[in-house]
């Protein structure tokens, strides 16, 4: 009997002590809970209202942007017009950019009247009219925009928008290219000068504003030197100083899209990384895909030996270059030179 009270009170206390430690963990369980809510849950709840606020700070921003701007503030009307070009709002609204580029461009801001422009040009927004993207260039370029003046320069020279006119595209050129910032400008004041277009013809002058772009970066600058000491024309054949200006140019970065306000309003209409549209690229010759002829001439001077000793594993490495880049003649020279050896 006495053993089976023993173990009836043995079978009580178990269950007692099971119950407290399910009652314990339960209690944990709860705290733990809690304690998730109250501080995970309460911080993304934070979060969110800190979002909020800042949605609701942007939107008074805008708000006061936009107000500004209906005022007649031309700087506002410029911001804004760049904002709804970079779809800062969600979408991207040429129609919106022009409206507001252009009001402010009339009250004679120098940037606006120069993105107005351009945006004529490539008839962002609006229908394209050359002769308004010069009406606008003109305007901007009197206020001292160096863009404004390479954009003048160019439709002076190939009769865009205005009356073609050489001198004045020599002009405008000039202006442009005395900004210590390479925008492409001296690359064709030194080609009128060796074409004597708009000018007198003058090698060495042509010789400096080329050299001048080609030392800052010109990849068109640095090849059209290369075919001139190539080719012997106007200038003495050098095979040597030509393989230079091609390497400088085939080894040229590509262009990087940047964040600049030209891009912004532009979009794909931009050159990466230059100062213009492509339509600009267009009428001023520039060559887009100059980095690849240039690796194809620098293979082609180590297969035949013209400037630097004859490199038949450097001449496929430059051609490879150029083929990947897409250029058919280099991916020829490739399997001629895998058949030769």
């Amino acid at each position: 009997m006495d053993k089976q009270i023993r173990d009836d009170e043995r079978a009580y206390m178990a269950e007692w002590n099971s119950g407290i430690m399910r009652r314990f963990f339960m209690l944990l369980a709860g705290g733990l809970l809690s304690f998730f809510f109250l501080t995970v849950c309460g911080r993304a709840l934070a979060k969110g209202k800190s979002q909020q606020a800042e949605a609701a700070d942007d939107e008074s921003k805008m708000a006061r942007l936009k107000g500004s701007a209906i005022a007649g503030d031309p700087e506002q009307q410029l911001r804004l017009g760049i904002m709804y070009a970079a779809g800062v709002e969600g979408w991207i609204d040429h129609r919106g950019a022009i409206f507001w580029l252009r009001k402010a461009a009339e009250q004679g801001e120098p940037n606006a009247q120069m993105l107005t422009a351009m945006m004529y040009l490539e008839g962002l927004g609006v229908r394209r009219s050359y002769m308004q993207a010069a009406r606008w260039a003109r305007l901007s370029a009197l206020h001292g925009n160096m863009i404004a003046q390479l954009l003048m320069g160019a439709f002076l020279e190939d009769g865009v928008g205005v009356r073609r006119d050489l001198e004045r595209a020599a002009y405008w050129y000039r202006y442009a290219a005395n900004n210590p910032v390479e925008i492409g400008a001296r690359q064709r004041l030194g080609t009128l000068y060796l074409e004597g277009k708009g000018v007198p013809q003058d090698t060495a002058e042509g010789l400096k504003w080329l050299n001048e772009a080609a030392e800052m970066g010109d990849a068109n600058a640095c090849f059209q030197l290369g075919m001139l000491y190539y080719d012997g024309r106007l200038v003495e054949r050098d095979y040597e100083k030509a393989l230079n200006w091609y390497l400088q140019a085939a080894e040229a970065a590509p262009a990087e899209k940047g964040s600049g306000a030209i891009e912004m309003v532009l979009g794909a209409a931009a050159v990466p990384g230059e100062a213009y549209t492509r339509t600009i690229g267009q009428i001023m010759k520039r060559n887009p895909h100059v980095v690849r002829d240039a690796q194809f001439y620098v293979g082609l001077m180590y297969e035949t030996g013209r400037g630097t000793e004859q490199d038949m594993e450097q001449s496929g490495v430059w051609y490879q270059k150029a083929a990947d880049a897409g250029d058919e003649i280099a991916r020829q020279r490739l399997v001629f030179l895998k058949n030769a050896v």
